[in-house]
């Protein structure tokens, strides 16, 4: 028996879905091993003359979990349920599969899915009537800062002692231009975030908890927003701004040099 040589091939754009391509080269879908196995298993629609559509292959394996052209089975393959649990899932993620086969060039598998399905661990955070979410995986510690830990540089800047370092200081409420709930920083709290090798503290005035939120992306609908990956709708219908720590230093480091 011949190997098959798969490629996977890849393409996603920013205003499109994610499209994943499977080619085995040479193996087009055996019509007649399909055909036989649909009349056998009491499928309707089905054909003995080929070639039968691809539709029609895609539809008996949505009909069962047992589909299968292999003539023999082993404890991994050949029971038929690989294509169905693929076929599952991808459904469940809001996507769709689709059957290409043409005899002597192969058959060619591709899955699409939403672009919405990037999905971030994030902190939710309260800055006046606004609602932020920090990803996690930016996020070192928060904590409610003394009086006698805050510093004041030249100019407005603000650091703060932490860990043997002072970090500097950034009001979110500045940033964006919200006014907040709480002004002075042993009020509020500060989230120590990391972003391209260096440590802020993003002084908010509230912890609302931690959820997993799905990345809307605002360029294609607004533009770019410095300091901002995207955005996401939260459980009230609301929708809340998903912060870039990198690009907040870099917006806040400009803010300060202007």
């Amino acid at each position: 028996m011949r190997r098959s040589c798969f490629v996977l091939l890849l393409s996603a754009f920013i205003a499109a879905p994610l499209v994943f391509a499977q080619t085995p080269n040479g193996a087009p879908t055996p019509t007649a091993t399909v055909t036989a196995f649909a009349s056998v298993s009491g499928y309707t629609g089905c054909t003995s003359k080929p070639p039968i559509p691809p539709s029609f292959i895609v539809r008996i394996s949505r009909s069962s979990s047992g589909f299968s052209t292999a003539e023999k089975t082993t404890d991994l393959a050949g029971r038929g349920v690989g294509m169905d649990v693929v076929r599952r899932n991808v459904k469940e993620l809001g996507g769709k599969i689709e059957l290409r086969s043409e005899r002597g060039k192969g058959s060619r598998f591709i899955i699409t899915l939403p672009l919405t399905l990037a999905i971030v661990d994030g902190q939710s955070v309260a800055v006046g009537s606004e609602t932020y979410i920090i990803p996690l995986i930016s996020i070192v510690e928060s904590m409610r800062l003394k009086e006698t830990s805050i510093s004041r540089l030249s100019g407005h800047n603000e650091v703060f002692s932490f860990r043997g370092d002072y970090l500097p200081i950034i009001r979110l409420h500045e940033l964006f231009g919200v006014e907040p709930r709480a002004r002075a920083l042993h009020e509020g709290l500060v989230v120590i975030a990391e972003g391209d090798g260096r440590r802020v503290g993003l002084f908010v005035d509230d912890l609302l908890g931690q959820q997993q939120v799905v990345i809307k992306s605002l360029e294609v609908n607004y533009g770019h927003v410095e300091g901002v990956s995207g955005a996401t709708i939260l459980g009230d219908g609301s929708v809340a701004l998903i912060l870039d720590v990198t690009g907040i230093i870099h917006a806040a480091s400009m803010r300060a040099a202007a």
